[in-house]
């Protein structure tokens, strides 16, 4: 990495418009890909004048190669997309703008927005008509994991035993970020989930449960009990379903 590279610079702001100053300023303790997402975000225009990896080392007072590498790392991730600045004289400029995929990347309030969404549900429709309305969701979020599975439900029940659709079903789960175990006793199957997805939303409003536990049903094929919680400060989401 050249000398420049290992210096800790601010930006240079100038062509910027001021009022982003405090969001581009405070980029010290980032890695130069999240500066260079983040300088995208602000900088880039329609006519891509601020896209450039010369403008880019430029403002970063960083050298063309380490923006570069860190371009083509971001290109390949689908977080950045390129195009060409044709110019009078010379070969064509490449420039650089953030992909979808980018936003992402930066800070959201998703949790924020779900429980304030939550919390009026219950004010203006009550406990009962929210847990049904939480409920559907549940049977959404199943309805899409199974069309993950590229094959019908009921030709698993066809061609498997219920152990082996549970566990088919286990490795569905842990390709969407649940983190579940399959054990069994004498008359149950047990899934222990020992990761909440909804955590930070459903240790304030617990009605959020019902989706999980809905989806678990639904995804199943059978009626499924909760037995522990993770928000009772129990290692895991404990489901039990009768052999």
């Amino acid at each position: 990495m050249s000398r420049m590279a290992k210096v800790n610079h601010k930006i240079n702001f100038t062509g910027l418009n001021r009022d982003w100053e405090s969001i581009l300023s405070d980029t010290s303790s980032l890695p130069t890909r999240d500066k260079i997402l983040r300088y995208l975000l602000v900088t880039c225009t329609k006519s891509n004048e601020n896209c450039t990896i010369r403008k880019m080392a430029l403002d970063f007072n960083l050298s063309l190669n380490t923006i570069r590498q860190n371009l083509v790392l971001l290109e390949k991730e689908n977080l950045v997309v390129r195009s060409e600045i044709k110019r009078k004289n010379g070969r064509p400029a490449l420039a650089f703008s953030l992909h979808e995929n980018a936003f992402d990347s930066f800070p959201k309030m998703y949790k924020e927005f779900s429980l304030a969404l939550i919390s009026q549900l219950r004010v203006h429709y009550g406990d009962k008509e929210t847990t049904i309305l939480l409920k559907a969701v549940g049977k959404m979020q199943a309805k899409q994991l199974m069309n993950q599975m590229d094959i019908d439900m009921r030709d698993i029940d066809s061609s498997c035993d219920f152990k082996q659709k549970l566990e088919r079903i286990i490795v569905l789960l842990k390709r969407n970020q649940y983190y579940p175990e399959l054990t069994e006793d004498k008359k149950s199957y047990l899934i222990k989930n020992h990761n909440c997805n909804l955590y930070g939303i459903s240790k304030i409003e617990p009605l959020v449960c019902k989706v999980c536990e809905t989806l678990m049903s639904e995804i199943i094929g059978k009626k499924v009990t909760r037995e522990t919680s993770i928000l009772d400060n129990k290692p895991n989401c404990l489901f039990r379903i009768e052999k």
